[in-house]
């Protein structure tokens, strides 16, 4: 694993004037091997217009088992990506994949 990345948890927080804003907040940093898509899962992306999907592996730890897909973002190389999924590869506790589209 060669790439750094950062997971970050999304938070309520308020601006200056009061209103309810969301945030994010550093969660984990770790190591990660980052693959795009190919073959099957490649094309099947495209169809569906995912195109800056990538897959993701990390190792598993305590802060990584309570990941889930709607309350985290990672960021990699100042490119923030959306969590579409979350496979513990058979809860085998060595390795999660995490399965991310770029967002602007």
């Amino acid at each position: 694993m060669k790439e750094r990345v950062s997971i970050k948890k999304k938070v309520k927080t308020k601006d200056d004037d009061g209103y309810k804003i969301d945030a994010l907040e550093d969660y984990y940093s770790c190591w990660a091997e980052i693959n795009n898509l190919y073959g099957k899962e490649l094309y099947e992306a495209y169809n569906l217009k995912l195109e800056n999907t990538l897959n993701i592996k990390i190792k598993y730890c305590n802060k990584v088992k309570t990941l889930d897909n709607k309350d985290f973002m990672l960021v990699w190389k100042d490119r923030k990506f959306r969590i579409l999924l979350v496979d513990y590869l058979k809860y085998n506790k060595k390795d999660v994949l995490l399965k991310c589209i770029e967002v602007s």
